[in-house]
């Protein structure tokens, strides 16, 4: 704005010299001519020269503006810190079925249910995330909602820069697909050594579902991984996610299986 001020105000100082000059021109014998015609050819050259510079810092700001535009890249798989997870555990039976503890939870106007698989207990302590520890501390289980799902769409790439993130010395051993919710999306086996050179290994799934991009996440001692996989294959194959009027249809748990 300051720029385009300078150039107005240039254009006006043109405009008033050039006025005074066609006044009080005289016939070229006059000897008074020459020296008001180099004070017109002054102002013009000055001018000129504010215009220059007026044009010279538009364009310059122009550029900065450009530059903070195409250097402005998309944000990054988060968490959305502004919804807290709230959770209640259920347990559930009646004739035809194995009595389970099923957990409801609700992420802003989303709500979701999963059977929690025995011997594991709600961590409640994390406001943004879902956590299962194991009694026998073998395994920790966690479910989170990230942001909305990217555009175009959830990829690899991506979801290896949020691992890369939060697991910086970590390897990926396997990438592949998981499912959940009638839905499907990248997972990945990872190894990394903690504090005091623990072992650890973990499966991280990214789900995108209506509500975001869901996170499933299973957290062991390398030794006993395998053996944990199973409780992370039961919360997804059981979870299920509300439709638009927040309503959701659990599959019971068929004592025929």
């Amino acid at each position: 704005m300051q720029a385009v001020r300078v150039v107005l105000l240039a254009n006006l100082i043109f405009s008033c010299c050039a006025f005074a000059a066609d006044e009080t021109a005289t016939p070229a014998e006059n000897p008074s001519a020459a020296p008001l015609a180099a004070a017109t050819t002054t102002a013009t050259t000055a001018a000129t020269a504010v215009t220059d510079a007026a044009s010279t810092s538009l364009a310059a700001s122009t550029n900065v503006i450009v530059t903070a535009i195409m250097s402005n890249t998309p944000p990054s798989l988060t968490n959305d810190a502004t919804l807290s997870i709230e959770v209640k555990v259920k347990v559930e039976s009646g004739p035809g079925q194995i009595p389970a503890s099923r957990a409801y939870v609700t992420v802003g106007t989303n709500r979701f249910a999963f059977l929690v698989p025995g011997g594991f207990k709600i961590d409640s302590s994390d406001a943004q995330r879902v956590t299962m520890v194991r009694t026998d501390s073998g395994c920790v289980l966690s479910i989170r909602v990230l942001e909305a799902l990217p555009q175009p769409g959830l990829t690899p790439a991506d979801c290896r820069e949020k691992i890369a993130q939060e697991h910086p010395s970590c390897v990926i051993e396997e990438e592949f697909s998981l499912a959940a919710g009638n839905s499907s999306g990248p997972a990945f086996e990872i190894r990394w050594k903690g504090d005091g050179g623990v072992r650890r290994a973990a499966r991280i799934a990214y789900v995108p579902m209506r509500a975001g991009v869901v996170e499933f996440s299973i957290d062991s001692n390398p030794d006993k991984f395998g053996a944990m996989l199973t409780h992370l294959n039961y919360v997804m194959l059981t979870f299920r996610a509300s439709d638009l009027s927040g309503k959701i249809e659990p599959t019971p748990l068929s004592d025929k299986i």
